[in-house]
């Protein structure tokens, strides 16, 4: 991740990963706030999710830099 002022550059990795974790591809993404909304949006736990699932999603809404 490429971060410049409010500016945020997703890798093709990234994008990759958390597409395949929450069925949403991130590619509109550009900004903070835009990553903001796209992490409160899609990294809530859902019912029915593995505890792997949870707990990777619990460690991007920590450490995502929003």
């Amino acid at each position: 991740m490429l971060i410049h002022d409010q500016q945020v550059r997703l890798t093709h990795r990234e994008r990759d990963i958390l597409h395949r974790l929450t069925g949403s591809d991130p590619k509109d993404i550009t900004t903070r706030d835009e990553l903001r909304a796209w992490a409160e949006r899609y990294l809530q736990t859902q019912p029915g999710e593995t505890y792997e699932i949870t707990a990777i999603k619990g460690v991007l809404r920590r450490y995502l830099p929003v």
